[in-house]
């Protein structure tokens, strides 16, 4: 009886599983892991740490403080960048009056220039320029010891 049933109604179930497995591939391409400006990062040799700062409402973000790091600090860095959790689905943020800006270099050519927020898990990226922004998670090991290695490093 149970296997006419599963005879019965196996095209639904193959339909379904295409469906799945379709579905899984597209969002597996599109997901933002694996990319040369995420977890797929080539190692650098330089980076360069900004503290964005705006002196008044209407003013425009303008660095505030900067720190070079080079050789294997410039790597170390990177690694933990490569070990965020990102995502798909950055945070809103408001407008942001505090953020930081992050340059990732090999042989003198920029392969990233990203800006987030102080509190903002949303990830703009100035190079190479995205149609959106992207998401990371600043919550637990990873992300701590990230955001605590920017804010130490610029203090």
């Amino acid at each position: 009886m149970l296997l006419n049933k599963l005879i019965k109604h196996r095209n639904k179930w193959l339909w379904g599983l295409a469906l799945s497995l379709f579905c899984s591939i597209t969002l597996y391409i599109n997901w933002p892991h694996g990319k040369p400006y995420t977890d797929g990062l080539p190692s650098v040799d330089k980076v360069i740490l900004f503290r964005m700062r705006k002196q008044c409402e209407s003013c425009p973000l303008k660095p505030d403080n900067d720190v070079t790091r080079t050789g294997k600090d410039a790597e170390d860095f990177a690694q933990l960048w490569r070990k965020l959790y990102f995502n798909d689905r950055p945070a809103f943020c408001p407008e942001i009056r505090y953020g930081y800006e992050l340059k990732f270099y090999r042989q003198e050519q920029l392969l990233v220039h990203v800006r987030f927020g102080e509190s903002c898990e949303s990830l703009e990226f100035l190079a190479p320029k995205l149609e959106k922004n992207i998401g990371f998670s600043s919550q637990g090991y990873r992300g701590t010891a990230f955001i605590q290695y920017v804010i130490s490093a610029l203090s």
